[in-house]
């Protein structure tokens, strides 16, 4: 599904099959979407350009996370990552 679907999908679209946002969503970590959301958020009514260099330090300064570090060793060692639930 790319973004111009996204944006027209309706939410049951959004929540059935292969295809569903949902379904990407649930395998990530809590956290790291959590973050995700409030950046994205907090930059919805800036500038692009002011947009992308802040959303940068912010996905930068993610990487010092352990989940950073789980979804890393995951992808290395091509396993499932183990998220912690909080």
């Amino acid at each position: 599904m790319d973004a111009s679907e996204l944006a027209a999908a309706s939410p049951f679209v959004l929540r059935q099959g292969e295809g569903g946002v949902v379904n990407l969503i649930l395998p990530r970590s809590t956290k790291v979407v959590a973050t995700g959301k409030r950046a994205c958020y907090r930059r919805i009514e800036e500038p692009l350009e002011r947009a992308y260099a802040t959303a940068s330090d912010s996905m930068a300064s993610s990487m010092i996370e352990p989940d950073a570090a789980e979804g890393i060793d995951a992808f290395i060692e091509k396993r499932t990552a183990r998220w912690p639930r909080w």
